[in-house]
């Protein structure tokens, strides 16, 4: 057990543990357990159980014992797919229905977007958390549904301050809307189109090699109509050809009962009013000048990045089985957030499809599980352009992370997006971790995040050796951080809750 907490703290982390600092105990104990959440929900625990069906994928006593351990992320969506699909992947059989036409499975979830969608009121504003209406289509990729260019991977940014920089700033927000290349997607309803039904704000087809991934957002108010009524998705081709994507009535029979169990949303937080973005900002005065940003935000003690965004992110996804314990469940999890506004000369290879990489979690991809494949927690995918430099939190006082897994950048942090300033013909490339920087108590600290080649936990020496590229935050921005997170809600069901109840116990 000692070596599982080194390798997920690392090696200053560790010292700090053994020193005996009590006040890390809790920070480290967090640390631990949002490790291991990923670590259980991307595959890298295995066991004699396998083959894994999808039911003991998601029942964490089934987990436990087979020695996976017990804490997982909880599926959030709804599914439907076809009978092949359904023995491809282990799901079970009453989501099973032939009538969905043209994908192969489909998946719906309302899914946080970390900002708040406000509406007037009177004479007053209210403002609510941000949620989509989000339907991910597996189909198979010998179809032609319209995506030009042949790009095999695409996104609009929407879970990512790139979305607020765009709404300040039409021209930039034109690169990745020009750049995407899948134009034309719209949701029929009882054979009518409707008027901003649909979009599509993604595609992926380097993750399954038989099928390519998109997702769209609907207007949730059709998710709730009656269940005979007639809703499809069309991708229009070229000489007048369609694609069409035709959903079974009891896919949004689940769907009306998937809303009525949110009993803590309504249509105000994902239809109307206007999105607010809740990033805290750090950049530079010709990062706030070039991109009519206010000048509060602008601090010249910034180096190596043009600008940087923090946010907490809801997941949205519940997860069971803290401290072995399969009825203690959290709502969801908030990640902590760092995105990096880099020049383009920044030595941060990320080699991509396109200069485009973006993780499965959070996607339904996730939740899929290869029966020709054992099982694997994710399904098996080319990795060959997707070898990612490793990043550590290196301070002044001579520590540094161990890389757990290269594929998804981990240091102090795991990856979450990387995109590439060729992508778009930006001015910037943008990386994103989740870091949660869980001793940033000590902000008073010199701080330094280092992009490195390394795969193991490095001496002193050996990280200046190989370090690339490296970021310094301000002081004054790791102390608004700290606020930031201070202000925020710990609700008793969220994982950060759970163990803070569990450590005063």
């Amino acid at each position: 057990m000692n070596e599982i907490i080194r390798a997920l703290l690392g090696c200053g982390a560790v010292e700090k543990l053994e020193e005996g600092r009590s006040h890390f105990l809790y920070s480290a104990l967090r640390v631990v357990y949002t490790a291991l959440v990923f670590l259980l929900c991307a595959g890298y625990a295995h066991s004699a159980c396998d083959p894994m069906t999808y039911r003991e994928s998601q029942d964490s006593a089934f987990q436990k014992f087979c020695g996976y351990g017990s804490v997982i992320i909880k599926d959030n969506n709804v599914w439907v797919f076809n009978e092949a699909a359904r023995k491809r992947f282990g799901m079970p059989q009453e989501w099973q229905d032939d009538g969905l036409k043209g994908a192969e499975l489909a998946a719906f979830r309302i899914e946080p977007s970390g900002r708040l969608r406000c509406h007037n009121q009177g004479d007053k504003e209210v403002c609510v958390p941000s949620y989509e209406c989000v339907i991910e289509l597996y189909i198979k990729s010998d179809i032609d549904i319209g995506i030009t260019g042949n790009p095999v991977v695409g996104l609009i940014p929407w879970k990512s301050s790139l979305f607020a920089l765009g709404e300040l700033n039409p021209d930039l927000k034109g690169k990745w809307e020009q750049a995407f290349g899948l134009k034309r997607v719209y949701l029929q309803e009882s054979g009518q189109e409707v008027d901003g039904g649909a979009k599509a704000i993604g595609y992926d087809a380097t993750r399954e090699k038989d099928l390519i991934i998109v997702t769209l957002f609907i207007d949730g108010r059709f998710s709730l109509l009656p269940t005979e009524t007639k809703r499809t998705i069309r991708f229009p081709l070229s000489g007048g050809k369609v694609h069409e994507v035709e959903f079974p009535p009891s896919f949004w029979q689940r769907i009306i009962e998937y809303h009525q169990a949110r009993s803590d949303l309504s249509d105000r937080n994902w239809y109307g009013g206007k999105e607010v973005d809740k990033s805290l900002w750090v950049y530079t005065a010709d990062f706030a000048q070039r991109y009519n940003m206010p000048l509060t935000g602008v601090n010249e003690e910034l180096e190596g990045a043009l600008a940087v965004a923090y946010n907490h992110v809801p997941t949205g996804r519940p997860s069971c089985g803290y401290f072995s314990d399969a009825s203690t469940c959290t709502k969801s999890r908030l990640d902590t957030i760092f995105e990096f506004y880099l020049d383009p000369s920044a030595r941060i290879s990320y080699p991509s499809y396109d200069g485009i990489v973006k993780s499965i979690l959070g996607s339904s991809t996730t939740f899929l599980h290869e029966q020709d494949k054992y099982n694997k927690r994710i399904p098996e995918i080319d990795t060959s352009a997707l070898k990612f430099r490793t990043t550590f939190i290196y301070r002044s006082n001579k520590t540094a992370r161990e890389n757990i897994d290269k594929w998804f950048g981990w240091g102090s942090g795991y990856f979450q997006e990387y995109i590439d300033h060729s992508a778009w013909g930006l001015d910037f490339s943008l990386l994103a971790l989740d870091m949660p920087l869980y001793d940033r108590v000590e902000a008073h600290e010199q701080n330094f995040i280092c992009f490195t080649d390394a795969d193991k936990c490095l001496n002193d020496e050996e990280v200046f050796n190989q370090t690339t590229h490296v970021v310094h935050l301000p002081i004054e921005y790791i102390y608004s951080v700290d606020s930031y997170d201070k202000a925020q809600t710990i609700d008793e069901k969220s994982a950060i809750g759970v163990v803070r109840n569990k450590l005063n116990n």
